[in-house]
């Protein structure tokens, strides 16, 4: 176990889930406990971190993105459902990768089926109003920034697992389980900070009850795959592409983290997978 660059991959993660959380929540959200994304200064915020060469880049890369903006949104505003569907299935599958080789092909069949079932009802979820408002109120820059971020986020959590899974399948009988390790405990405990976003859209009530059902597992993950659930559903209202590929991401490194902790993905893939049409749970 490389402690060093776990450390690192922690501290990223952690502080990437700070920047997110703040971006996530705003005045009457954090007492709702709805998704909404902060339209505050939040260039502000960070442009002192940048050297000036850098600012310079980005306000340049900035007019260019704004000078499309209004063109992507317009031809996000035309595409079918269906075909925002069939491209994050495709996603999903592609995301699969980011798994190590001592992941069986049932794992990775597994995982792809409660993706598919997630994906399906995040695309007919019925968001309301009040959460799309927040969205469209939010300037492109703020957009970006949630997707930076959730991608950071994702990337360094993913990053911390696979050199905990490395660890399990190396490590010696001596060295004990690596759920009791204190660098696993640390990334689990950032991991639970996701419980504080409430899970009121019908896509994630569907997961709280077929997850409520094995009480013991996955206790402080689950949020986090609920969580990204949400986003889901409300990146398909909105058809931003950029978020639904992220929030798709998301769900695929928190699934991984399931696997970490439990070991496989049998219970879940039969509380949510089984429960649906056969022909919806493995999309193609």
């Amino acid at each position: 176990l490389d402690l060093q660059l776990i450390d690192r991959y922690i501290d990223a993660f952690e502080k990437s889930v700070g920047l997110y959380t703040s971006h996530m929540w705003k005045g009457e959200n954090a007492s709702s406990g709805k998704l909404g994304v902060s339209t505050s200064n939040s260039r502000k915020d960070f442009e002192h971190l940048l050297c000036p060469s850098t600012v310079e880049k980005v306000n340049h890369l900035t007019l260019k993105l704004k000078e499309s903006w209004s063109a992507h949104q317009s031809n996000n505003a035309k595409r079918e459902n269906c075909e925002l569907v069939a491209c994050s299935v495709a996603y999903a599958k592609t995301s699969l990768c980011v798994f190590d080789s001592s992941c069986s092909e049932t794992m990775l069949s597994q995982t792809f089926s409660i993706l598919g079932c997630v994906i399906l009802r995040a695309s007919s979820d019925d968001v309301m109003d009040s959460v799309l408002q927040k969205y469209n109120s939010s300037s492109m820059e703020d957009l970006y920034l949630l997707a930076s971020t959730l991608k950071l986020m994702s990337c360094s959590m993913l990053q911390a697992i696979q050199v905990l899974r490395n660890w399990n399948s190396h490590g010696s009988e001596a060295e004990g389980d690596v759920r009791a390790c204190k660098e696993y405990k640390a990334m689990m405990d950032v991991v639970q900070r996701f419980e504080q976003f409430s899970a009121h859209l019908p896509g994630q009530s569907f997961l709280w009850d077929k997850m409520e059902s094995h009480t013991n597992r996955h206790v402080k993950s689950k949020w986090m795959v609920m969580h990204f659930s949400g986003l889901l559903s409300v990146s398909y209202a909105l058809k931003l592409d950029y978020l639904i590929k992220g929030s798709i991401f998301g769900m695929v490194v928190s699934l991984y983290l399931f696997i970490l902790e439990g070991g496989d993905l049998e219970a879940l893939w039969d509380s949510v997978c089984l429960s649906e049409n056969p022909s919806s749970s493995a999309p193609s």
